[in-house]
């Protein structure tokens, strides 16, 4: 078997080369005459016409969008692509007494919208336009901040109008590395699980028996969680799963076979519950799936399908399409085998190998075979192995991203498997915009790329940021989240569980209590170190010198107290970045310990052309030199003290620019401080450092509004901007810009900023001097947040009196 079939997939990817760019070019010109979109509005009226079935959205009549805790639900239209109009509000929300039914959101924080929305089916620019920028405004007034209180622009009977809705303080927003060191997301996380846990019947099932993804990602979620609770409830579903879903009387010869969906969803959810708890009893029923999984499968896919009703029909020259893989039932249906439940099946196969379940491995490998075969050069997986589609992959996302999961989870000791994982994160990062974009499943979109990117720390900062405004604008008043409709319509009879579930998981992987996201590397590390020829199936319960005691386990406990290093695993403090189309540069987090010298090694991962790993060094900071242009390379970094050798990170992929000349990163440039009032007449920000090897870095701050007092920097060293002389209560609007000598990079997207009312606030940066008139009091500071009164900052407090009756309180 080949996992990467002649002249396209991942094989490819040198041949390609050459045609890359003209292909790259030709979507180009395609997007330019299709429209970047938030949504796909179809002539029938889809989405908006669609009626829910969920209790909770039943008597809303549409699939609106929802916009966030206000309770307010609006359509998007093409007739006026600056504006929302009002559908729905409910009635025990808090916009109900403010905002009515036929009104037009036009804006927020008292000026209009500034960008469009687009209407159409292909897209890679996500949620710009009103949506996005509502769920800023929306955050900055429950941030720190803010009031507490929504300004909104409406338009009602041809007059526009400010309103302000009070939603309150109560959750705050989200931090900048957020579902990391994040309040909001902690407080979010909890609520969704009690939701999802008083949604599970007392059978342990949920709704119709159609909506097993999100009871899929509803156990991965309590299993990574923690906790008595959960787990019992974790226990139910799955209960529910292998008694409901696992059915043995499927493998009669005889009969079509019923839905592969529940077998696949039971795969994996029972083979992440049993990794966790050990219970015997879920690993019979595992076998059970592992059997049928080897029965539905395509390996002799002409004789297997019936051609009347299938539209996949291989000719003779073309027999191997289909061949390793599961379609929706199988055989004798229309669909045949199609890349998403092949994904997910080869992802089942592989979590149960570590139940210690035996898998056949041809079988096993004949399924990566066909995700092979369904890779572009991207990275993209597309609909089936058939035909590699270049127009676009706008439903990909959970196809890419199971593929992403089965290729890290995959235990065989052949490297090519992993090593096509910085291909598969490289697409995850295109695929970012367009999170909610999945064929007939948003939740396994979402799920799946979610866990997926959460494999490299840079992708997943990237989807965390572009789908902020999800985020903040799915999650409802009633203490859910919500389905927001997108570009591919998708399934709807479960608006609610399935979104709360998944969104609950997202939030809590920074506990890395499942395996699917990296709880058992250090295991199958040692399974690949000592048992090399048992890679098919090893259980980590195991207990194969029946002692009592797990072979695992005992490891472990018999593993010498190494030297102490710290951090380890090695982390880098400085990610991967690219200096020039030929260079990469990072930085290690700084190594100590109190039994000697620490070093460092870089190791990249890829084994792209030109690519090198470091020997021991005593320097943090290395550049691997001599790469491609235009190519993606992961590196990962470990420390060692004398002979013991930590722990390596994750690695984290960086792609070398095009040969351009003059190269700067980031590019477009970014804030690091985004602009916050430093009183009622001035702003300040601070951008993201400039990397480049070409010369100083220099910035340019632009005020984009023209209001009065607005003013740019010119061109300058410094990466702190404060723009003084502006109004009280006034909304100013910024980007920043970078350049070295003559080459300037691309600027920032704006960011729009409320100065206070004269005399009630001011913010600082930590480092910063600041004045405060007679009585602001305490309250009036804001920006000390990262104060830390046990390490090494200092606070400094002047306080000059004016009268008597001054008083100075500190905290």
């Amino acid at each position: 078997m080949h996992l990467k079939p002649p002249m396209h997939g991942l094989f490819a990817w040198n041949c390609l080369r050459s045609v890359q760019k003209f292909i790259v070019f030709l979507l180009a010109v395609f997007a330019q005459s299709t429209a970047f979109s938030q949504v796909y509005l179809l002539e029938d009226g889809r989405p908006w016409n669609v009626q829910l079935v969920d209790e909770l959205d039943q008597e809303v009549g549409g699939w609106y969008l929802n916009l966030g805790i206000t309770g307010i639900r609006v359509e998007l239209r093409t007739d006026r692509k600056k504006a929302m109009l009002v559908k729905y509000v409910f009635k025990d929300s808090v916009a109900n007494n403010w905002v009515e039914v036929g009104d037009w959101i036009v804006g927020v924080s008292g000026r209009n919208f500034v960008e469009e929305f687009e209407d159409g089916k292909f897209s890679e620019a996500g949620a710009r336009g009103p949506m996005e920028e509502f769920s800023r405004a929306l955050e900055q007034c429950q941030g720190s901040g803010g009031n507490g209180v929504l300004s909104l622009r409406i338009e009602r009977n041809g007059k526009v109008q400010n309103v302000s809705v009070p939603v309150g303080k109560e959750y705050g927003s989200f931090s900048s590395t957020f579902p990391f060191n994040c309040p909001k997301s902690e407080r979010l996380r909890s609520e969704l699980l009690s939701y999802v846990r008083s949604q599970i019947d007392g059978e342990g099932g949920y709704g119709d028996g159609n909506r097993l993804q999100g009871v899929a990602f509803a156990v991965l979620a309590l299993v990574n969680e923690g906790g008595a609770e959960n787990i019992q409830m974790a226990t139910r579903i799955v209960r529910f799963l292998a008694e409901k879903m696992v059915k043995r009387d499927h493998l009669d010869p005889g009969q079509r076979g019923g839905s592969i969906w529940g077998w696949l969803v039971a795969g994996v959810a029972l083979s992440e519950y049993y990794l966790a708890t050990g219970a015997e009893w879920v690993k019979p029923k595992l076998q059970e799936i592992n059997e049928y999984l080897m029965w539905a499968q395509y390996i002799h896919y002409p004789a297997q399908v019936d051609f009347d009703s299938n539209h996949v029909k291989p000719t003779p020259e073309r027999s191997w399409i289909g061949l390793g893989g599961w379609g929706h039932y199988p055989g004798f249906e229309g669909y045949g085998p199609i890349s998403m439940s092949t994904g997910f099946g080869a992802l089942a196969l592989s979590m149960m190998q570590r139940c210690g379940i035996e898998v056949d491995q041809s079988r096993h490998v004949m399924a990566y075979d066909f995700l092979s075969r369904a890779t572009d050069f991207r990275g993209w997986v597309n609909y089936h192995d058939g035909k590699i589609h270049f127009q676009g992959s706008e439903d990909g996302n959970g196809r890419t991203g199971v593929t992403a999961l089965a290729n890290q989870m995959c235990l065989y000791s052949d490297s090519r498997y992993r090593d096509s994982l910085p291909l598969y994160l490289e697409a995850i990062r295109d695929l970012a915009p367009i999170f909610l974009d999945t064929h007939a499943s948003p939740a396994m979109g979402t799920g799946f790329l979610g866990m997926a990117a959460f494999l490299d720390p840079a992708v997943f900062r990237e989807v965390m940021d572009e789908n902020r405004w999800w985020f903040a604008t799915a999650h409802t008043q009633q203490r859910t989240f919500y389905q927001q409709p997108g570009r591919q319509l998708g399934k709807t009879t479960d608006t609610r569980f399935s979104a709360s579930a998944v969104a609950a998981l997202i939030l809590s992987l920074p506990k890395r209590n499942l395996w699917l996201t990296g709880k058992g590397e250090e295991f199958e590390a040692w399974v690949r170190e000592t048992h090399p020829n048992n890679l098919r199936a090893f259980d980590p319960f195991g207990d194969i010198d029946r002692d009592g005691k797990s072979n695992w386990r005992e490891y472990i406990e018999s593993k010498v107290t190494p030297p102490a290093i710290s951090p380890n695993p090695a982390s880098f403090s400085r990610v991967p970045v690219a200096l020039s189309s030929d260079s990469i540069t990072m930085t290690a987090t700084e190594g100590r310990s109190p039994n000697g010298l620490v070093e460092y090694r870089f190791i990249e991962v890829t084994g792209q052309p030109g690519a090198t790993s470091s020997g021991w060094q005593r320097g943090r900071t290395y550049t691997d030199r001599g790469l491609e242009e235009g190519t993606v390379y992961g590196y990962r970094v470990q420390m060692r003290v004398g002979n013991f050798v930590g722990q390596s990170s994750g690695f984290l992929s960086a792609r070398t620019q095009d040969a351009v000349g003059v190269v700067i990163s980031p590019n477009p440039a970014a804030f690091a401080n985004l602009p916050t009032p430093t009183g009622s007449n001035s702003v300040t920000m601070m951008a993201v450092e400039g990397v480049s090897a070409s010369g100083v870095v220099e910035y340019r701050f632009t005020e984009v509004t023209g209001k009065p007092g607005g003013t740019s920097s010119g061109w300058q060293r410094s990466r702190i901007y404060t723009d003084g002389g502006l109004l009280p209560n006034t909304v100013y609007a910024y980007r920043v810009q970078m350049r070295v000598g003559l080459f300037e990079g691309e600027s920032s997207g704006f960011v729009s900023v409320l100065t206070p009312d004269e005399g009630k606030q001011v913010t600082v940066l930590e480092s910063q001097p600041f004045t405060m008139q007679s009585g602001w009091g305490y309250r009036g500071v804001l920006g000390l947040g990262g104060f830390d009164a046990n390490g090494a900052d200092k606070l400094v407090v002047v306080v000059s009196t004016e009268n008597a009756n001054s008083e100075c309180t500190t905290r």
